[in-house]
């Protein structure tokens, strides 16, 4: 029979796969049969799994628990640390790690992941030593642009934090048509409830450009770090704050008039994303580093591509919003937020 085994953390730097195929020869195969076949298959993992965690499904299992054809296993670093858990060798070169000089002046350096996770809003309440065990059990992935994050109905077993980059929340209507839901970036929480819920995934999520994110099985997540008062909180506010921005979004797509929907959604852009900056004229301005298409645009406003050409067309000429190569400039703020109000 066969099974499908997902590495994790330091486990798949040690692999250099996120998943593999493992023939089991047994009739009723155990975990621990699995893991013998898997230390044989890459022998760069030998004396590390007796401190692993398994999961099948999202259920973290003995090594007596009985495997069937088909199978997926979920191999997990240890929650201590240990020598599974190290930074994975992706994470050390994703831009946001670096290194730092002590008081005697010999170089070290910070796990990447643990200083991301610092300036993650849902884990700033999150003591230090909690933090570092957490950092262990986290993986880093980059996803090239238009790469899937995850897709609408697959199951949801994993958290993902975005620590940089921008993506697209998708979903598809009845009429087969796709709409864009929403946008994060830098730092944004992603709402993570389903894989909290353990459901299947009820939107797709789309990199709009290359970005980074820090992931952690929920298994892992739930059983060793959500009894932390300190994480519960942090995690219900993330969630809270993804619902306050949800309601906002609702209020964009209810407005009946499609050039304040657009004023509504650029304002809001402004307000996450914007960076001031001097327009040639001398005033200032607001960038927006967002690389929207027109197509993106009607489907975040839930109107055709040429409605949204049209809009845009005439903001390039007359204002208050214009395109840029990477992004959009607002040159005229005010204007834009007396748009969003009328209605």
């Amino acid at each position: 029979m066969q099974i499908e085994v997902q590495f994790y953390g330091g486990l798949r730097g040690r692999t250099g796969t996120r998943c593999s195929r493992i023939h089991l020869h047994r009739r009723h195969p155990t975990v621990a049969d699995a893991l013998t076949a898997v230390e044989a298959e890459y022998p760069g993992l030998r004396g590390v799994l007796g401190c692993v965690a398994c999961a099948v499904g999202d259920e973290v299992v003995s090594e007596e628990y009985r495997l069937h054809d088909g199978s997926s296993l979920a191999l997990l670093p240890p929650v201590s640390g240990g020598s599974a858990a190290g930074t994975d060798s992706l994470a050390l070169d994703i831009g946001f790690g670096s290194a730092v000089e002590d008081e005697e002046d010999e170089q070290t350096v910070e796990d990447p992941k643990l200083r991301a996770l610092r300036q993650m809003e849902p884990f700033a309440g999150v003591p230090a030593s909690t933090l570092e065990q957490m950092a262990s059990c986290f993986i880093a992935n980059r996803y090239e642009r238009d790469q899937c994050l995850w897709r609408e109905e697959s199951p949801a077993r994993t958290f993902i934090f975005i620590v940089s980059g921008c993506v697209k929340v998708t979903k598809w209507d009845r009429n087969g048509c796709e709409y864009i839901v929403d946008i994060f970036c830098d730092e944004q929480p992603l709402n993570n409830m389903a894989a909290y819920l353990g459901e299947k995934y009820p939107v797709s999520v789309y990199a709009l450009r290359d970005t980074t994110t820090l992931e952690i099985h929920r298994s892992h997540f739930i059983g060793n770090f959500l009894d932390n008062p300190d994480v519960l909180r942090g995690f219900f506010g993330q969630m809270v704050n993804c619902n306050q921005k949800m309601l906002s979004r609702l209020q964009e797509l209810t407005a009946s008039d499609t050039r304040r929907r657009l004023a509504m959604l650029f304002a809001r852009f402004a307000v996450s994303l914007g960076q001031r900056i001097r327009l040639d004229n001398g005033k200032m301005g607001v960038y927006i580093p967002l690389p929207l298409s027109r197509k993106d645009i009607g489907q975040l406003l839930n109107v055709r591509t040429e409605t949204a050409i049209r809009h845009m067309s005439r903001w390039n000429k007359e204002g208050p919003v214009r395109t840029d190569r990477r992004g959009f400039t607002i040159v005229d703020y005010e204007a834009l937020r007396e748009l969003a109000k009328v209605g």
